[in-house]
């Protein structure tokens, strides 16, 4: 309303009169500042509804002021909002960890000025901390963007309750203690203290750690949010985007339901949400990049990382949540510069990639030891660097790798007592006619090499091999190849060499995930080899599709609305007309329970994502000769 005070702080006569003059018209108190001493000494005697900072002041700079302001318990509530005229990379960052409440760059636009500092203004009123008349339960709102924060306010008000509004995760643990509200709703993505920790740090503060709290998100809620809300105690997270309507009833079932106990999840459970997390992270971020190229939802990606800056800041994956962050803020521009975002959604997709293989690799002692332990593997063909991998990621396991040299073969066969020690043999893909030869050993055989081996149809003639490793491959990886021919249930070895089937009869082939761009992928790549596809959205009418046409092979994601991978798996197993079809998992899960609970349920093969089009293709080949030879 007309008549707030506002205190300008700017060292430039101009720029100083330019901004007055657009503030004066709307008839607000204007006090100014031509350095950061004076703005110190202003302001706690004028005690403003809003403060313009210029950062770049001469002497002590505008980061500096606001330090200060914010460490003064006198000043600490006064809304402050940056003026930059130089925005570079980090500079919004390095404003909101200063205690800046807002960004504005220069040069400043007569037509968006005046509404930007209304709505700072209007978020500043309503953050003024008030106690509930008439019997209302309070809510306290916590949020960094004001225009957020603001629309949450009015929809709970407008459903009854009284709100206080806290601009941050830290100015929310302060109103918290000081008004004692009857729920808390928080965003997740906030500076200084995100959602999820500020939910942490409510639960383990006696005083209020009855309030139930619900989260939101900005972005769609995935699983990963709600397990970390569990974890640090939130009652229900929800989205602010998808409608303000959802916040009003979660806040009623909230009070209703109590406080809610933090879920100890144990660092077995921990490392499972970080898994999922950074394999979803992986496949989304590359889908981004590839659909940078034909055109990019600019809504619905800003969403995306969004999420995956909080998220990934919380478990502890800063540099992903910095570029995630840096994303979202090109996002938001009008026009976003391609060059600087496509190389960002690279950079991202980079990230998780490697996050990810870190993560599996430090988890793969743990897990590996009991199923290779003691098992002895011979490696044929590799040179050195490539067998000390291999090696290592066996001996990591638990087994025994016993490299052979090219030096110890005879021609292309193999002396039987290279061998006769070794329980499976890994060989290198450019000595393919060395793997035809172990026919007789009765030795599972695993042919690593890159993509040249698919494309010369080398793992499609049946010769004795029985599994594929495609370069560029990962320690867990190997493990995973190795445990699966040496486990009874479910191994290829078990139907042994395949026979060969009349090449004009083409694979039918059924894919079912309920991503359309991992299906378009799949169907484009399988049709553009010659087999014929049909697709299915979701795990309801999986066993009813097969049943009418019998696919050769059916290729399935686990995460599927209705019923889930596993779920379509078992029921294709129990049905009598669908039992023998072959069957790929095809999901971004690379936990050991899901690999391990899938082939006891009798997948035939399980491949992760993001996967090679041409491993699958003949991996989806083997299995179909496999299938036909029966």
């Amino acid at each position: 309303m007309p008549g707030e005070t506002i205190v300008i702080v700017e060292d430039n006569p101009l720029n100083l009169k330019l901004t007055r003059t657009m503030l004066d018209r709307s008839g607000y108190r204007i006090h100014t500042a031509s350095n950061g001493q004076e703005a110190l000494e202003l302001i706690p005697r004028v005690r403003p509804d809003l403060v313009l900072m210029d950062l770049q002041l001469d002497g002590m700079d505008g980061l500096e002021v606001v330090r200060r302001l914010k460490a003064d318990p006198s000043t600490r509530g006064a809304i402050v909002v940056a003026l930059t005229a130089y925005a570079m990379k980090g500079d919004r960052e390095r404003a909101e960890a200063a205690g800046c409440d807002g960004y504005i760059t220069k040069p400043i636009s007569l037509a968006t000025f005046p509404g930007q500092i209304r709505t700072y203004l209007d978020a500043a009123a309503s953050s003024t901390v008030r106690r509930p008349q008439n019997g209302q339960r309070s809510v306290l709102v916590v949020d960094d963007d004001p225009v957020q924060r603001k629309l949450v306010s009015i929809a709970l008000e407008k459903a009854g309750f009284a709100t206080v509004a806290a601009n941050d995760g830290v100015d929310g643990l302060e109103k918290a203690g000081q008004i004692l509200p009857d729920l808390i709703v928080s965003d997740i993505l906030m500076p200084r203290l995100d959602g999820f920790r500020f939910c942490e740090a409510v639960r383990r503060n006696p005083r209020f750690a009855s309030i139930p709290v619900v989260l939101t998100t900005s972005g769609t809620v995935q699983n990963v949010d709600e397990e970390l809300a569990k974890k640090m105690g939130a009652n229900s997270i929800v989205s602010s985007t998808v409608s303000l309507e959802e916040i009003a009833p979660a806040v009623t079932r909230a009070l209703a339901g109590g406080a809610q106990v933090p879920r100890e999840i144990g660092l077995d459970g921990l490392a499972s949400i970080c898994e999922n997390f950074l394999a979803e992270g992986v496949q989304q971020s590359v889908l981004l990049v590839q659909s940078y190229a034909t055109g990019l939802d600019l809504n619905a990606a800003r969403q995306v990382v969004h999420r995956w800056a909080g998220t990934a800041g919380t478990l502890g994956f800063p540099v992903i949540s910095q570029i995630a962050f840096e994303i979202e803020c090109v996002l938001r521009k009008p026009e976003p510069h391609k060059a600087a975002l496509e190389g960002l959604l690279r950079d991202l997709a980079a990230l998780f990639d490697r996050a990810l293989r870190i993560h599996r690799r430090a988890a793969l002692p743990e897990w590996g030891h009991g199923l290779l332990q003691r098992r002895r593997i011979g490696l044929i063909g590799f040179a050195a660097r490539d067998a000390e991998r291999i090696i290592r990621a066996l001996q990591e396991a638990g087994a025994t790798a016993l490299a052979i040299d090219e030096a110890d073969l005879d021609g292309t066969a193999l002396s039987p007592d290279k061998i006769v020690s070794s329980e499976m043999v890994i060989v290198n893909a450019a000595l393919k006619e060395v793997a035809a030869s172990l026919k007789g050993s009765g030795a599972p055989v695993l042919l690593a090499g890159g993509d040249e081996v698919l494309r010369e149809g080398t793992f499609d003639g049946g010769k004795n091999i029985h599994d594929l490793l495609v370069e560029p491959w990962t320690a867990e990886e190997i493990v995973i190849r190795c445990q699966r021919l040496l486990s009874a249930a479910g191994s290829v070895v078990a139907g042994g060499p395949v026979a060969p089937v009349d090449s004009k009869v083409p694979i039918q082939v059924l894919i079912v995930d309920d991503d359309p761009t991992i299906v378009a992928i799949v169907r484009s790549t399988f049709e553009g080899h010659g087999m014929e596809c049909r697709t299915a959205n979701h795990g309801g009418n999986v066993v009813q599709l097969a049943e009418e046409r019998l696919p050769d092979v059916i290729v399935l994601d686990v995460n599927l609305p209705q019923m889930d991978g596993f779920q379509v798996l078992a029921a294709l197993r129990a049905n009598t007309i669908t039992q023998n079809c072959g069957i790929v998992i095809l999901t971004a899960r690379q936990q050991e329970t899901d690999i391990m609970k899938s082939f006891g349920l009798g997948v035939d093969d399980y491949v992760v994502k993001p996967f090679s089009p041409m491993e699958l293709v003949a991996r989806v080949r083997r299995l179909a000769r496999r299938q036909k030879s029966r």
